[in-house]
């Protein structure tokens, strides 16, 4: 359940859950899906339109894409997984390393997990520090043991930081009143980065009791929250908690400001 993928105390995803779960690209998709504070009920959402919604004409674009050869490659998300598979196979490493780094990219290996899925085992934590479930990510990156030996391998530094983006918010009412300054470890676009900066603004503000005015200088969400355009379906969580949001001010006026 993608619930109990996110921390319901602070509306954030559970890093260390999608670490240890996913792979590294597929953990990345889902950190840089910005959630909002409001943690709205979930939704389904059509992912081949901008706006989230189905339609006939979406969907043809999906079968004609599918009814192509695979030579000529069905989607992005498959050309990325081809190219990832290749440069797991032409790594300049022995066969047998690349084909276990084939077992623990698929998940295939017999962690504590995979058997406990077909009742071979009954307990799932990890033998080194029982503190967590033996997974591939936990066995291999996020055991204390593992990364034990990660600190004394010279391959320890080949593990990439997190992506991030500094947050930076200047409040006022006349005069400057406030301002917040926070780092966000997230890997969002633009768009995404946007709207979690209207929405860390709008409470910023409520926090410090300005009620009336919202300025900021996106187009995209500027029009999103006053309702004049199609709802971006990557920020519509984050668009729709700030409208309920809003109902805790005596009254918002939002403005946008051309850069």
């Amino acid at each position: 359940m993608v619930c109990e993928l996110i921390d319901h105390a602070t509306a954030c995803w559970k890093v260390n859950v999608l670490d240890a779960l996913f792979l590294p690209y597929e953990a990345d998709v889902i950190k840089g899906i910005p959630l909002s504070s409001c943690l709205l009920a979930n939704k389904l959402i059509w992912a081949e339109a901008p706006n989230g919604k189905f339609s006939v004409r979406s969907a043809y674009r999906v079968a004609m894409r599918l009814s192509k050869p695979v030579n000529q490659g069905t989607s992005s998300e498959r050309s990325h997984l081809r190219l990832f598979w290749k440069r797991i196979w032409d790594l300049p490493l022995p066969h047998k390393v690349r084909h276990f780094a084939w077992q623990v990219c698929r998940d295939i290996l017999p962690t504590k997990v995979n058997p406990m899925c077909r009742n071979v085992v009954k307990d799932q934590l990890c033998d080194e520090c029982k503190l967590e479930f033996e997974t591939i990510g936990h066995l291999f990156w996020m055991c204390p043991k593992a990364q034990e030996v990660w600190s004394c391998s010279k391959c320890g530094e080949a593990v990439p930081c997190k992506s991030a983006f500094t947050l930076g918010l200047v409040v006022g009412h006349g005069r400057l009143e406030a301002t917040l300054s926070t780092k966000i470890k997230a890997p969002c676009g633009a768009v995404e980065e946007e709207a979690m900066a209207y929405e860390a603004g709008l409470m910023f503000a409520k926090d410090i009791g300005i009620q009336d005015f919202i300025e900021g200088d996106s187009l995209v969400i500027h029009q999103a929250l006053c309702r004049a355009s199609t709802l971006p379906s990557s920020v519509a969580a984050i668009v729709q908690g700030m409208q309920e949001l809003c109902r805790e001010f005596c009254g918002v006026e939002f403005s946008h400001v051309r850069r």
